[in-house]
């Protein structure tokens, strides 16, 4: 059974917590969940005292009384849907895709997570989460902030997982205060609250969205031997974004796919640390489609406008199909330009598989009359950057490779 969009107020999330417990072959039949996004906070109970399943279900799955009366004052105070999500997925032994919007203070969400993988009461004889391939995690909160990767790292522990994907994530581990928190009924929140330590995954595909690593999203890359995908968008936030550091890739033989830019809704912040050069792609013998910033590509060094030291031809992997180049300037063009000329060039004995080539970056006039009503805007391409591009696109037409400029409309 596939879940569309669940509506998250408690009082539909205790309808639908009823009925799964009223039915354990329904609850066992749901295979896909998806918990809609929330709008506002989802006010007051509309009943002063659980229904009989509900405290069965909660005795089952707490530690102690006093985790159990905490929890029911939760459900009952609805201040959130918090507690009624965490109480709903300790019944789905058999699910297998979840996507879900965590807020901050979610305690159950993570106290459930944490010993259902760790396999802790009551796990042990009924798992949840051994079906589950794919999950799709996303930070939402009236308040700026994000989702400590930390949080959601437990995730990649799962022998069944497959992808993840991670939206406002951010790479900031907690300080003491933290490891020594606890909740009102004295129970420190662990393991959630404590740095993970790194092993293998199976997970291959991850992607992360508006979010923000501060050590290149390193524990989640590392952990991962088998690495198809990997997918990062960068939110500032008023941090710049660090590099990336190829050594975390340990999956050079698998990875197919590579993106690192910046999310459409922020911009660069010209900092060096985040224009830092990724390095040489050609250990990457899997490699097939490349997304990268052109201070990534490029090995520019401190001055972007002089040509690299390591000729692009010299990086690119032997496998590559896709070479999208975002964050371009029309000025940076002739020496962007010079460099593909080579890799056109050069395409039968470095990237024979070579089939398109994307410019990404501020092509477009914007002096020149628009069309207001549409969003997000779409600007006509400079003439300039036409005749500065004109020869490459001569060239990949007759190599038989797409050629591609792109604006970007922020």
């Amino acid at each position: 059974m596939n879940l569309g969009a669940l509506d998250r107020r408690p009082s539909q999330l205790s309808s639908f917590l009823e009925l799964i417990l009223q039915d354990t072959r329904l609850a066992s039949a749901v295979r896909v969940l998806a918990i809609g996004s929330p709008f506002g906070y989802g006010g007051v109970a509309e009943s002063t005292t659980l229904l009989p399943l509900t405290r069965s279900a909660l005795s089952g799955v707490c530690h102690h009384q006093g985790e159990q009366d905490q929890w029911s004052e939760d459900l009952l105070g609805s201040i959130n849907e918090d507690p009624w999500i965490a109480l709903i997925l300790t019944q789905l032994c058999n699910l297998k895709e979840l996507k879900v919007n965590v807020r901050h203070g979610a305690k159950h969400f993570d106290r459930i997570v944490g010993r259902a993988i760790s396999r802790e009461k009551p796990f042990l004889e009924k798992p949840i989460f051994s079906s589950l391939s794919h999950i799709s995690i996303s930070w939402y909160d009236v308040d700026e902030g994000g989702l400590r990767l930390y949080r959601v790292l437990p995730f990649l522990k799962l022998p069944s997982l497959r992808s993840f994907h991670g939206g406002m994530i951010t790479e900031d581990y907690p300080v003491e205060d933290d490891l020594c928190e606890t909740d009102s009924v004295g129970e420190v929140d662990s393991p959630q609250s404590e740095k993970p330590l790194l092993r293998t995954s199976n997970v291959t595909e991850i992607e992360f969205s508006a979010s923000n690593g501060k050590r290149g999203m390193f524990d989640a890359i590392y952990s991962c031997a088998r690495l198809e995908l990997f997918k990062y968008e960068h939110a500032d936030g008023g941090v710049p974004g660090d590099f990336f550091d190829p050594c975390a890739f340990r999956a050079k033989s698998t990875l197919r796919s590579l993106w690192l830019d910046y999310d459409s809704r922020h911009y660069s912040l010209c900092t060096e640390s985040e224009d830092r050069y990724f390095g040489s792609l050609v250990e990457f013998t899997a490699l097939r489609n490349v997304h990268l910033r052109y201070t990534q590509l490029l090995d520019m060094g401190i001055d972007a406008i002089t040509p690299p030291a390591t000729p692009l031809t010299d990086t690119l992997p032997f496998t590559l199909e896709t070479l999208r180049i975002a964050d371009c300037f029309e000025l940076l063009l002739p020496i962007l330009v010079s460099q593909l000329h080579m890799v056109v060039a050069n395409r039968q004995e470095r990237t024979p598989n070579l089939v398109e080539i994307v410019l990404r970056g501020t092509f477009g006039d914007r002096e020149a009359p628009q069309d207001h009503s549409t969003w997000p805007r779409v600007y006509k391409i400079k003439q300039g950057v036409y005749g500065a591009t004109g020869s490459l696109r001569a060239s990949c037409e007759e190599s038989g490779i797409r050629f591609h400029i792109e604006d970007n409309p922020n």
